[in-house]
């Protein structure tokens, strides 16, 4: 049984996890440490926040609940997008000081 049968997902973790490890080379392990105590709290944040406004949305499109209860079936719930979605929404900073390092390394050179 495949939990997260989209090839997409597997992409961006592995996209994730990539740009993630180049932000943090050549750091020390303190700033390293923090790095990932950043993206590890981003990436819950926003899978919290998500999945709230997922489920919140589901309701109010309802058209067939019982008293608010919504019947989820198989494939109900898209678990791989709001995962690829936090996953993206997690590495953000580190993309960031990874452009803004690869800026600084151009500008030094020219």
């Amino acid at each position: 049984m495949y939990i997260f049968s989209e090839k997409t997902f597997t992409y961006i973790i592995g996209l994730g996890i990539s740009i993630f490890l180049l932000a943090n080379l050549n750091l020390n392990s303190s700033r390293i440490f923090k790095n990932t105590i950043l993206c590890l709290l981003l990436f819950g944040i926003s899978i919290f926040g998500i999945s709230a406004i997922y489920a919140n949305f589901k309701i109010i499109e309802c058209t067939a609940c019982d008293d608010g209860i919504l019947k989820i079936h198989w494939n109900g719930i898209k678990y791989g997008m709001i995962i690829i979605t936090s996953v993206i929404i997690s590495i953000i900073p580190s993309l960031i000081s990874l452009i803004k390092r690869k800026k600084a390394n151009v500008q030094q050179r020219v």
